[in-house]
């Protein structure tokens, strides 16, 4: 006995139910994950976990930061300077800018949706007075974190001065570019 195949045209029933199916995708759709997670990140991410981004910031990174200002009209003497922060998995961070005077910075870290991150922090720096005679004043550190691939991301910034009264005389946007951090090879002997 022979096997054939006959192709048949689909009947009119058949196509009324493909078509419903489609209009049922097309209305369901919109509530789907892909965009829960566009409308309200935070919810997608405690809801889906293993879906809310490929990539994480924890570890540590060095950076390069580029201000969109010209000395002397920067909050600092230079309008780019590189540095080391350090995400931790608590939503703590630590950054560390090469810029002579600063302390080191502290703040906290958040995901706000896939592969992306917004953090905050602070770090001090010497007031106009003499050296010595008047207090550190605090710098406030606004980023949006977009991760790139594991071991890269960028930013964009905004850098709040605050001034010896508490007021904030200016606002100075930038970019940051970042690479992990490459880990040692402890098993290396150093000469």
């Amino acid at each position: 006995m022979k096997n054939t195949v006959t192709n048949r045209p689909l009947s009119g029933g058949v196509w009324v139910r493909m078509g419903i199916l489609v209009v049922i995708l097309a209305l369901v759709a919109p509530f789907g994950p892909a965009a829960e997670q566009e409308r309200d990140p935070a919810a997608f991410a405690s809801r889906f976990p293993g879906l809310a981004g490929r990539n994480s910031p924890v570890g540590t990174w060095n950076f390069l930061a580029k201000l969109d200002c010209t000395p002397p009209n920067c909050p600092f003497p230079v309008n780019q300077f590189i540095g080391v922060d350090t995400f931790n998995s608590d939503g703590t961070m630590h950054v560390v800018p090469n810029i002579p005077g600063v302390t080191i910075g502290a703040g906290v870290w958040k995901q706000t949706g896939f592969d992306r991150y917004t953090f905050t922090f602070t770090f001090f720096r010497p007031g106009p007075g003499p050296a010595g005679s008047s207090l550190m004043i605090p710098v406030l550190v606004n980023e949006n974190l977009r991760m790139i691939d594991r071991d890269h991301y960028i930013t964009t910034d905004t850098i709040r001065l605050v001034d010896e009264k508490g007021g904030f005389p200016g606002d100075f946007p930038g970019k940051v570019t970042a690479t992990r951090y490459t880990f040692s090879n402890y098993n290396q002997v150093l000469p």
